[in-house]
């Protein structure tokens, strides 16, 4: 018995664990004009997303927009960003919000990320862009 459990810690070292680094991964830092829309209510999206700190493949900082209704209605939204970026192509991060967090999950093209987002809490999603600014 003691024999396989060291045998199962030896092998368990020697794996890589889902949650660790995926090598070399693109470097989001910097400021990302986003723009995206809400299914249902319809709304228009429009802000930034402000990315201040990488090591390795994790990330954060923060994102801010305006909702808008198309009827003159609007709302200043954000919070706090942490995420993890795929590669050099894929990102996965959540918006923190009181009501929930922001689930967003898109493919990262030169200067651009491109994708979903969804809040399970509420059952709201949309699309959303992030265009990489000077």
């Amino acid at each position: 018995m003691r024999r396989s459990c060291l045998l199962w810690l030896a092998f368990v070292a020697g794996c890589s664990l889902p949650t660790s680094s995926s090598g070399d991964v693109a470097d989001l830092r910097g400021t990302w004009a986003y723009t995206g829309t809400q299914s249902v209510p319809a709304l228009q999206l429009a802000g930034t997303l402000s990315i201040t700190s990488q090591d390795g493949d994790l990330c954060g900082g923060t994102l801010t927009f305006t909702e808008s209704d198309g009827l003159g209605g609007m709302r200043m939204d954000g919070g706090p960003v942490s995420g993890r970026v795929i590669e050099r192509t894929d990102v996965d991060f959540d918006m923190l919000r009181s009501t929930g967090a922001r689930r967003h999950v898109a493919r990262l093209r030169a200067d651009t990320i491109e994708g979903t987002w969804v809040q399970l809490s509420n059952g709201l999603s949309g699309q959303f862009r992030a265009v990489r600014t000077p």
